[in-house]
């Protein structure tokens, strides 16, 4: 029998846990069953205990172990990047990576290993693949200067700048040399597959009412999380779209309250009354609900530590 393709659960397949088609370098995963082989009330161990423990933690679950994923990701890299050539040939593509997650590569090293060993030697190669790059950009810059065009060259050269000069404005897309044209960050981009699996796995945890509890003792989801679940869930889980949007909008009515408490407490006449703790911190909930958690912090635990 044929497998249909456009079935939701061949399409899930490539998100689970194990599947191919990945990034190249991707930390050791915790061994789980295959999504075929699973009944619907299956989730693996594994993954249910990391989403309970990312409820307890302050914040947006799924940002939680988002952050998680990447602490995992860069720690298993950082001391293989010698040995593995397609990780290297990734960061030559990308010309590193983006700010994010150069500043998060370094933050890792220094707080697995306590120095900057590993993140030097990947720098090491990169630096050298920049320094060639600048070379034969130099190179093609001179050899534009030493050209000596014919009066209708030239005035198709003014043309031509002009029109650089207009598109550079407009939204972006590489218009420049192709040498300096880099690939999409690599890390960003398993970051991307590494949420689809949370998202479908977070989904098929709701459907459980002890985890629904749970759930809601949280914090709850950020709002590009909850879009990416609900969007999900109403495909596959009705009644954990249902679930999730009647949490959300209990949390945004306790927010909201909070919000309109403190706004009130700052006029003069009201200066006197006491703050709570949820009306001192609505605006920092509210910062954590539409734009998630706070990035990388040092603070944080791991969660194999906790």
């Amino acid at each position: 029998m044929t497998e249909d393709k456009s079935h939701p659960e061949h399409l899930l397949r490539e998100c689970a846990p194990g599947a191919a088609g990945g990034p190249a370098a991707q930390p050791p995963a915790a061994r789980v069953e295959p999504l075929e082989s699973l009944s619907d009330d299956d989730v693996p161990m594994v993954i249910a205990t990391r989403f309970l423990e990312a409820f307890r933690q302050p914040g947006c679950p799924m940002c939680f172990l988002g952050q998680q994923a990447l602490d995992d990701y860069f720690s298993h890299w950082v001391w293989d990047y010698v040995s593995d050539a397609d990780l290297r040939e990734a960061m030559r593509r990308g010309l590193g990576m983006c700010a994010e997650h150069t500043w998060q590569l370094l933050h890792t090293d220094v707080r697995e290993y306590g120095e900057t060993f590993g993140v030097s030697i990947i720098y090491q190669e990169l630096v050298a693949h920049t320094i060639r790059l600048m070379e034969r950009v130099a190179l093609e810059a001179q050899a534009r200067e030493a050209q000596r065009p014919s009066r209708l060259e030239r005035l198709r050269h003014w043309l031509s700048r002009r029109s650089a000069a207009r598109r550079w404005f407009l939204p972006a897309r590489w218009r420049g040399s192709p040498l300096l044209k880099a690939a999409e960050c690599h890390v960003c981009a398993y970051r991307a597959e590494s949420e689809r699996r949370s998202t479908y796995w977070l989904v098929q945890v709701l459907r459980h009412a002890e985890n629904r509890t749970r759930y809601a003792a949280s914090d709850g989801l950020c709002l590009p999380h909850l879009r990416a679940a609900l969007e999900l869930a109403l495909e596959i889980e009705p009644g954990v779209a249902r679930f999730l949007a009647a949490s959300a909008g209990q949390h945004l009515e306790a927010l909201a309250a909070d919000l309109d408490r403190y706004i009130a407490k700052r006029a003069w006449d009201r200066r006197h009354e006491a703050m709570t703790a949820g009306e001192q911190e609505a605006a920092q909930r509210a910062s954590r609900f539409f734009g998630g958690l706070d990035g990388w912090s040092a603070e944080r635990k791991r969660l194999d530590s906790i």
